[in-house]
C-alpha cells in the first residue's frame, strides 16, 4: 500500500519466522516447534482465504507525503459535496409540503424521498450542572466507562 514502506505480501510469514527465533532463544526447541505448527496452520487458512482486488491501486504509488495531500483533497471534497447536498436539501424543503415529505415522495422506480426527525435536547442550566455533577461521581466511582473514537484530521496550518 505505502511505496517505499511496503509490507511482505504475507506479513505473517515473516512474523512467522522472527516469532519462532524468538521462541527458539527464550523457550527452546520443543515450544517453538509446537508455535510454528500453530502458525503454518494459521498460514495456511490465511492462504485460502481468496484475495480480493484492491479498490484503490493508485494509492500504492504514493509517497506519505502525497498520501497526505489526497487525503486532504478528498476531504476538501466532501465539505464541498456536503454544502452542496445542504442546498439540495434547502430546495427540496422549500418544494415539497411538510405532509409530502412526512409521508415520501416516490421517484425513479425505487427511490422514495422522505423527511426524518431527530430531538435533541437543550437544558437549562441547574438541569445541566446535576446532569454534570451526576456524570462525574459515575466516572470517579467507575459506574461509567470511557468510550473513545479515533479519527485523523487535515487542517491548514496558516
Amino acid at each position: 500500500f505505502l511505496h517505499g514502506n511496503t509490507l511482505p505480501r504475507a506479513p505473517y510469514q515473516r512474523q512467522d519466522t522472527i516469532l519462532t527465533a524468538f521462541l527458539v532463544l527464550n523457550t527452546g526447541i520443543a515450544a517453538a516447534r509446537a508455535v510454528a505448527r500453530r502458525l503454518s496452520s494459521i498460514a495456511e487458512v490465511l492462504a485460502s482465504i481468496p484475495e480480493r482486488e484492491d479498490p484503490f491501486p493508485h494509492l500504492a504509488f504514493l509517497s506519505i507525503d502525497d498520501l497526505l495531500l489526497r487525503r486532504r483533497e478528498i476531504q476538501q471534497s466532501l465539505k464541498r459535496l456536503e454544502e452542496e447536498r445542504q442546498a439540495i436539501d434547502s430546495e427540496l424543503v422549500e418544494t415539497f409540503s411538510d405532509a409530502e415529505l412526512r409521508f415520501g415522495i416516490q421517484f425513479g422506480s425505487s427511490l422514495l424521498l422522505s423527511q426524518r426527525q431527530r430531538t435533541s435536547w437543550v437544558y437549562d442550566d441547574p438541569t445541566q450542572s446535576a446532569v454534570k455533577a451526576i456524570q462525574q461521581e459515575a466516572q470517579r466511582t467507575g459506574s461509567a466507562w470511557k468510550l473513545t473514537s479515533t479519527f485523523l484530521s487535515i487542517t491548514a496550518l496558516n
